[in-house]
């Protein structure tokens, strides 16, 4: 008479292994910040009576901290290369507003540098944000 084995299937238990899984996803959840697709650069804008920035499709904000840096639309850029998207015009048409945030400690010298090449490219859409004075 011939012996038959009984074979027992392998399996492996996994609900000890999605129970870790779900607490590694809770974690990173809760870990993560959540960060807007735009990055801010910290200003100290001056005050105004009204601080109103239109709501424009097309817009470029060109920022410039305390320490001279130049940033366009959050991208920390150097001076030349802001200076030579300027002059190239690629992201400019008819309808776009420029933005500019300064910050009221920055050097008047790099405002006005900047706003006289603006300018050189019949740019006449500019603003500049401040804070609302209350």
């Amino acid at each position: 008479m011939k012996l038959r084995r009984i074979r027992k299937r392998k399996q492996i238990d996994i609900s000890s292994l999605i129970d870790v899984l779900f607490i590694l996803l809770i974690f990173l959840m809760v870990s993560v910040r959540f960060t807007e697709t735009k990055s801010y650069v910290e200003l100290d804008l001056p005050k105004s009576e009204n601080s109103s920035v239109g709501d424009f499709d097309s817009q470029i904000i060109l920022s410039l901290d305390r320490n001279g840096q130049w940033y366009w639309n959050g991208i920390k850029k150097s001076k030349e290369e802001l200076s030579l998207a300027i002059q190239s015009g690629k992201s400019f048409t008819s309808e776009t507003k420029v933005i500019l945030e300064i910050d009221k400690i920055s050097a008047f010298g790099d405002f006005f540098e900047i706003v006289t090449k603006l300018k050189n490219r019949n740019i006449n859409q500019i603003e500049i944000a401040t804070k609302l004075q209350r």
